[in-house]
């Protein structure tokens, strides 16, 4: 995939939204196959949902029912 300027320099781990049930990290994970996130269990980063662009971003608060207040409508 191309670098783009909406590209985030660090991808964001987006820890306050990460699911802890095992069957909400299944469904997040074959809701949005594109978007990074470890199903392992043992991994320190299960079920954490990985942003590498603002796009991702905003999809990954809306799957999860958050808005982002600082953005005009």
């Amino acid at each position: 995939m191309p670098h783009t300027q909406l590209d985030y320099d660090k991808p964001v781990e987006m820890f306050s939204v990460a699911p802890v049930d095992p069957g909400e990290v299944e469904k997040f994970s074959r809701a949005n196959p594109d978007i990074q996130m470890s199903l392992n269990p043992d991994d320190e980063l299960w079920g954490v949902p990985i942003a590498k662009n603002a796009a991702e971003r905003d999809r990954i608060l809306k799957y999860f029912g958050h808005v982002d207040l600082g953005k005009p409508k």
